[in-house]
């Protein structure tokens, strides 16, 4: 523990406290309209709290966890199995806000045919 205020500030600087463990949240929410906000506010806690628990108490983590990097990387991946789990057990948001939110891609933009190549000109 001689360097512990080290090794905290270098995984707080890495992001171990969760702000790249947003994985889960963003790749289904890529996919699916009906990621909800707990599954994300679940993600968010559970996986830096993972991660901290195996900085802290790196004896206690079973073998290849030991390494904080492992932890953290386990933390990100279980954000994705988080993620659906809540889903099912939490109220999807309404049809109307999801689809306010996407309303915006649904306007026409004219670009030049440089920018934006038809499926047609692609072989």
């Amino acid at each position: 523990l001689d360097n512990l205020r080290d090794v905290v500030a270098q995984h707080v600087a890495d992001g171990v406290l969760g702000f790249d463990k947003f994985h889960g949240c963003l790749l289904y929410s890529l996919y699916s309209k009906k990621v909800t906000a707990a599954s994300c506010w679940v993600c968010f806690i559970a996986a830096p709290a993972f991660t901290l628990v195996g900085v802290f108490c790196r004896d206690a983590m079973p073998g290849i966890l030991k390494s904080p990097i492992n932890t953290g990387a386990l933390a990100m991946l279980g954000g994705l199995v988080i993620v659906p789990i809540v889903n099912l057990f939490t109220r999807k948001p309404p049809k109307e806000l999801v689809d306010g939110a996407f309303a915006c891609y649904e306007k026409t933009t004219v670009v030049q045919q440089a920018t934006a190549l038809g499926a047609e000109t692609i072989r």
